[in-house]
């Protein structure tokens, strides 16, 4: 639970948290167990002023996930939060351009190696054309010498 809330807060903040944006504060009961109180300064407004409070638990460690369940459950609550944290990093805006510019590099590099191709068979047709006619341009002599020969 702590994982995923640092993750869903650092998202909504837009930024890497610090250690002072998320404070546990856990309490040794003197019936026994822990409970833990925690804080989120870096979300400002409401948020920086509300304290959640999870279960009281054996371990101190769960008492620590048991109030970043209950943190992040009233998070997952506020639109406007959830709308920043699904918006995109600006290091992911980043690589989806870097990729798309390698991308459209490499369509016409494809491009420019298609025509290249095509400009050689062109090249490679003409040439076999050339060649056809001057066989039967050779073709075509031989027989009006062979004509004046026989005259």
């Amino acid at each position: 639970a702590k994982t995923d809330l640092n993750m869903h807060v650092s998202r909504m903040a837009r930024r890497h948290l610090g250690k002072q944006d998320i404070c546990y504060e856990t309490t040794s009961l003197d019936q026994g167990g822990f409970q833990t109180k925690l804080t989120i300064s870096c979300l400002g407004g409401i948020w920086a002023l509300h304290a959640f409070v999870g279960e009281i638990s054996s371990q101190k460690s769960d008492a620590e996930n048991s109030v970043a369940a209950v943190a992040l459950g009233a998070l997952k609550q506020d639109e406007h939060l959830m709308g920043k944290a699904a918006q995109p990093s600006s290091r992911m805006i980043k690589a989806d351009r870097f990729f798309e510019s390698e991308a459209a590099k490499a369509a016409l590099a494809a491009q420019a190696a298609q025509t290249a191709q095509a400009d050689q068979t062109d090249q490679t047709d003409q040439a076999d054309q050339a060649a056809q006619a001057a066989q039967a341009a050779q073709t075509d002599q031989a027989a009006l010498t062979d004509q004046a020969d026989q005259a």
